[in-house]
Order: C-alpha cells, then sequence, then structure tokens
C-alpha cells in the first residue's frame, strides 16, 4: 500500500514514503482459504465427537454389564438384583450421560423392578441430538455386542461386534 501523501526533505527533494500493510485483495483470499480448510474440517471434527460419544457409551454399556455380573454374585440370580441398584428408574431406563445434554437411554430389559434373566441393555441415541440415526447398541447377558454402521438395528448373536 503506497501513502500518496510526498514528504519533503531538507533539501528540497520530495519522496514517496511506503506503509507495511495488506491490501483489500490478499485479506479476502485469506478469507477464503480459512473458509474452505474449515469447510473440509468441521465435518471431520464432526465425524470424530460422533465416534468418542459412540465410544463413552459403549464403555458405560460394559461397565453396567461388570456391575450386573458383580450384584449376581451377590444376589445369586439376575432376577434378584434390583433395577435401582445400577441406578435404572423402576421403568428399566437412564439417561448417559446423567448430567448435561442427554446422548443416549440406557435400557434393559425388566421383570418388575428387578432384572430379567436373559437381560439385554440398549442404547438409543437421542432423537434430538447429533446421535440421532446412528443405531442402537446392544450387550446382553452372553457378552454378545452389536451396533449396524448403517443407523438400522442390530440383532445380537455369537458374530456381531461393534466394531465401527
Amino acid at each position: 500500500m503506497v501513502n500518496s501523501q510526498p514528504k519533503e526533505k531538507s533539501q528540497g527533494m520530495i519522496t514517496v514514503e511506503q506503509q507495511a500493510g495488506f491490501t483489500l485483495i490478499e485479506l479476502m483470499i485469506v478469507i477464503a482459504i480459512i473458509g474452505v480448510l474449515a469447510g473440509i474440517a468441521y465435518p471431520s471434527y464432526q465425524s470424530y465427537v460422533k465416534k468418542t460419544k459412540r465410544g463413552e457409551m459403549k464403555t458405560e454399556l460394559q461397565r453396567l454389564a461388570q456391575e450386573i455380573q458383580k450384584q449376581k454374585g451377590f444376589y445369586k440370580r439376575y432376577n434378584k438384583i434390583p433395577l435401582s441398584k445400577l441406578g435404572f428408574s423402576n421403568t428399566g431406563s437412564m439417561d448417559f450421560p446423567r448430567s448435561g445434554g442427554k446422548n443416549y437411554t440406557i435400557t434393559i430389559s425388566a421383570s418388575g423392578t428387578n432384572i430379567a434373566n436373559n437381560w439385554t441393555l440398549t442404547a438409543t441415541p437421542s432423537s434430538t441430538g447429533s446421535l440421532s440415526g446412528t443405531g442402537n447398541i446392544k450387550i446382553n447377558y452372553k457378552g454378545e455386542r452389536c451396533w449396524n454402521k448403517d443407523g438400522t438395528d442390530c440383532t445380537l448373536d455369537s458374530g456381531s461386534t461393534w466394531k465401527e
């Protein structure tokens, strides 16, 4: 950028002094580059956030399954374990995470206010959150797990997994 105001020197010569800075076109090019990079990076970031939340849910389901096994040692049978011992409501459901925004609702197959003998833990994504439509995550009393990447419901069997 050039300062158009001349500056006189002591010997009567006039010179033009340059100013340091950026032109408007240079700033617009930088903003366009940042916009393109953000347009590419943000969706990738969002997919990692979803994957992390799913990972946290899988960890929580595994923790609950281990807690059920621990309680079975105390109560001797699954159907004697009260839902409240695991943090479930009397209807057999709880939100995850327990504080903050709800990402999933965890349900367990129940028999009254106790766990059913052939229990299954199912995590259903919140219908209003970013995980909506990403599919249920399940684990059962046999240790069988499933989750479908395409968001459809899955069937528990010996070959099913939680692989991304």
